[in-house]
């Protein structure tokens, strides 16, 4: 149980390293890029034309949004890795007594799902954010 919780957590704490150190802009991956690069595409798919009119009318509230949503989730991240260590700390300083072991290992469980729901739920608004520009 306890290797399964430890690598639940090192597969998440790596995801959430990477969505903390990501200095750049972020931004979803379009995957009409290398079909609509094409000039005959261009003109006749629907979807080439649909996706170069939202790029011409981009709502700056939008961005804002963006913003908001990238500072809160590495807010979440930072304060849900600091909890899983400080969990760990306690379920290791904890010795023998069930209750301080069981209360720490329910902290990391929260912790890491609190993670995943921060992962999930920024992936889906990143996703209807740019359906709606």
């Amino acid at each position: 149980m306890i290797k399964k919780i430890a690598l639940l957590s090192i597969i998440l704490l790596g995801l959430v390293g990477v969505t903390v150190l990501n200095t750049g802009n972020t931004s979803a991956v379009s995957l009409l890029t290398s079909v609509c690069s094409n000039p005959v595409a261009q003109k006749s798919a629907s979807a080439c034309q649909d996706s170069s009119k939202v790029s011409q009318n981009s709502n700056p509230i939008i961005g804002e949004i963006k913003i908001a949503i990238n500072t809160l989730s590495y807010i979440i991240g930072i304060v849900s890795v600091v909890v899983i260590i400080i969990s760990g700390l306690r379920m290791v300083l904890g010795g023998s007594d069930p209750q301080t072991i069981s209360s720490a290992r329910n902290s990391i469980i929260y912790a890491m799902v609190g993670i995943v729901v921060v992962v999930i739920s920024q992936a889906l608004v990143v996703f209807v954010l740019n359906k709606i520009k």
